[in-house]
């Protein structure tokens, strides 16, 4: 067994270091106030904290800081975040209390060649007071770059003016409904023609969507119709239109999960009805039985694919009493340390009818697979598009009878796994070399990059995963505390190990694992925060570092 490993200090002497303190911004009643039809300015998140309606969003930030900015003008504004160190999440709202604030519109990641920093384009009322609030995905902190535009320089590509929807209510107790989707289509830094596609979401995530249609700028109206299914599930919902054309990336309008780049222009968007009174398929299918191979519940079996590919036959057996079941898809999967792996097989029907059947196939275990241990998902589809997911974990329904478990064998673990993530081929692949190489010349060695989800190449190092030295509590009872994100080893998988360590100087260092206090972060990541036994007054000087080992 090959054991690499590489110790990441954080120096910090024990005496004259003051704590950190929360940024002015920190509450929404303190929110720093901007002005100008152009703002541009640099902040920070670091030692933010949440407070009372910030959290609505699921969990997906924290740590923000606030702002407020009156319109001068009514027209278009872009917010964004570009330039931050941190994946961030940008909320904009109106309101005067954080627990009963107006959303206007939020984004994770704008999407823009992979950037995890933010924007949300809408548009402005005169004189109207807006709050922005930027905090970090999942609670990170550090750096964070604030723009707006507002005018010509925040103008969309294309504006959608308005959208109707005929009907606007539709009864599917009998048969599917015809909806037709009329949209205004306004040139903004663009004229031309381009392609729609749109779709409606329901509160609890469902969607049916459209097929692409086409727009041009220089017709009044454009159009095009979608099929609402016969007894599909009653509610309001949502829209989401997607406008591209050849000479600018799709802009979006509407939610998401990670919320829309632009909102919809005042007055909103008609929201579609579906009403049905003659009950509909409110569950997805359902998994009776799974035989994958020699796979039995509760043991794990050994694959080795390092002489070549690797075929396991599978049979699965599904009903779905009112619609029937769509499709079937079988694979195996692992989560190893966030790093997501998968290997999936769509099925056929051999065996009875699609309301009660027997599907059957093979999953074809690749020699690029990557040491590690996996479990066998199902994911079943009627044909509403009610989907069910089983595998006992990620979220999923148990798999009837208990998991089942594999290990592949294949002489690499997750270096390999982190190294691919990277890699678009295998010339780059061998840029990025071993653990111990360091290929864009940071300081920073592979291992280090793995093990704090560090770019390799240095394009986008945000630095909010790496440890954080900091000095807490106060007089002769200040001590130095460690604070770092780390990967989770739920399966024993990884071989990576994160030891934080305090030391006097001189070579010695003390394991401070006992100390620590775990927060998982979701994603594959949890944090770990460690703060040192010995006072600064008794060391004199004190120093924090995280020792990292990887045994592949």
């Amino acid at each position: 067994m090959k054991v690499c490993e590489k110790i990441l200090a954080v120096l910090v002497a024990g005496a004259g270091v003051a704590e950190a303190a929360a940024p002015m911004n920190d509450d929404f009643a303190s929110r720093q106030v901007l002005s100008g039809a152009a703002v541009n300015v640099t902040a920070t998140n670091v030692e933010a904290t949440m407070e009372g309606g910030e959290n609505d969003l699921g969990g997906l930030y924290g740590a923000t800081v606030w702002y407020s900015w009156t319109a001068p003008a009514a027209g278009w504004v872009r917010v964004e975040t570009t330039g931050s160190e941190i994946d961030t999440v940008l909320r904009v709202t109106t309101g005067t209390a954080a627990d009963s604030l107006v959303e206007i519109g939020y984004n994770d990641d704008d999407g823009e060649d992979g950037e995890v920093t933010s924007s949300l384009t809408f548009s402005a009322v005169a004189g109207q007071v807006y709050n922005l609030a930027v905090g970090g995905m999942g609670g990170w902190t550090g750096a964070i770059s604030l723009r707006i535009a507002s005018g010509d320089g925040a103008l969309p590509p294309v504006v959608l003016s308005s959208v109707t929807l005929r009907p606007s209510v539709v009864d599917v107790t009998e048969a599917a409904a015809e909806v037709t989707v009329g949209m205004t289509v306004a040139a903004g830094t663009y004229s031309g023609d381009g392609v729609a596609r749109w779709s409606f979401t329901a509160a609890n995530g469902r969607e049916i969507r459209g097929e692409y249609e086409s727009w041009d700028t220089g017709r009044p109206v454009s159009e095009g119709t979608m099929t609402v299914p016969k007894s599909f599930m009653p509610g309001e919902w949502t829209l989401t239109v997607e406008l591209s054309a050849g000479g600018f990336r799709p802009v979006r309008f509407g939610g998401s999960e990670s919320g829309a780049p632009y909102v919809f222009p005042v007055g909103g968007v008609p929201v579609l009805t579906v009403r049905n009174s003659g009950g509909y398929d409110a569950a997805p299918p359902v998994l009776r039985s799974i035989a994958v191979g020699p796979l039995t519940s509760g043991v794990t079996h050994e694959v080795s694919v390092e002489s070549g590919a690797v075929t396991l036959p599978v049979r699965v057996e599904l009903t779905d009493d009112f619609s029937g079941v769509d499709r079937v898809e079988v694979g195996i999967e692992a989560d190893i340390g966030g790093l997501y792996s998968m290997v999936s097989s769509v099925l056929v029907r051999t065996a009875g009818t699609e309301v009660a059947g027997v599907w059957t196939g093979s999953i074809s275990v690749s020699s690029e697979v990557t040491t590690g241990a996996y479990r066998v998902f199902v994911i079943a589809e009627d044909k509403d598009g009610r989907r069910s997911y089983y595998n006992g974990e990620r979220g999923g329904e148990l798999i009837p009878g208990g998991e089942l478990a594999l290990r592949v064998l294949n002489g690499s673990g997750i270096y390999a796994l982190w190294r691919g993530s990277w890699s678009s081929g295998d010339d780059v692949a061998r840029q990025i070399g071993g653990v111990s190489d360091d290929p864009d010349g940071d300081g920073v060695n592979n291992l280090l990059c793995m093990a704090f989800d560090l770019n390799p190449f240095g394009w986008w190092n945000p630095g909010s995963y790496l440890p954080e030295v900091t000095m807490t509590g106060a007089g002769g009872e200040r001590r130095l505390r460690i604070r770092y994100a780390r990967r989770k080893d739920e399966r024993g998988t990884l071989g990576l190990s994160y030891v934080p360590q305090f030391g006097a100087g001189g070579g010695m260092w003390e394991d401070a694992s006992a100390q620590a206090v775990v927060t998982d972060l979701g994603y594959g990541w949890e944090e770990v925060v460690v703060t040192d036994t010995v006072t600064a007054g008794v060391a004199g000087r004190r120093f924090g570092r995280v020792k990292v080992t990887y045994a592949e």
